[in-house]
């Protein structure tokens, strides 16, 4: 009868445990979302390395000098600093300019209202289905609402007509 100390036993199998030799890794949703995280930003930040990593080859292949080669590098990361997406904030800023005398003064109330959820909480505040929940957050009741901003259809027309201030390449030349 061998010995537990011999080479045949199961604790000397490198990577099974003699407890539960095939148990599995459980992976809460925690780890799932760190992991995605984690991999979201490695794609982030990829676009930019693209060039600099790839310098010497490209160098090679157009006959390029340094100098060129930096000024290829240097108007990449201008073009891609000029057209980088803009932040939540931003949007809201363009829009809240953009809708500036457009509204009544207790619509832009409103909309500055939802402009501020839409900043902290995302473009998920701006569905129609929360409309009811921002209209409670800020009279209280709906009938409050309809008081201070008229009737419910055009409380939903300036709820959804203002968001495309949102995503106008310039907000501040919208249409008059």
């Amino acid at each position: 009868m061998p010995s537990d100390s011999s080479p045949q036993s199961p604790r000397f199998i490198i990577g099974r445990s003699p407890v539960a030799p095939f148990s599995r890794v459980r992976l809460t949703p925690a780890v799932v979302t760190l992991v995605l995280l984690i991999g979201l930003n490695l794609l982030n930040y990829i676009d930019r390395y693209i060039l600099p990593g790839e310098v010497s080859l490209i160098q090679r292949e157009l006959h390029s000098t340094d100098a060129q080669m930096g000024a290829l590098t240097t108007a990449l990361f201008i073009t891609y600093m000029f057209a980088a997406p803009l932040t939540r904030e931003e949007r809201a800023a363009r829009a809240k300019a953009a809708t500036d005398g457009r509204f009544t003064t207790k619509q832009q109330a409103f909309l500055d209202f939802v402009l501020g959820h839409y900043v902290q909480a995302g473009e998920g505040e701006l569905d129609r289905s929360k409309l009811k929940m921002l209209l409670n957050l800020q009279y209280g009741a709906i009938s409050d609402a309809i008081l201070h901003l008229g009737p419910a259809e055009e409380i939903s027309g300036v709820f959804v007509g203002f968001q495309k201030y949102l995503y106008e390449q310039s907000a501040g030349a919208a249409e008059s």
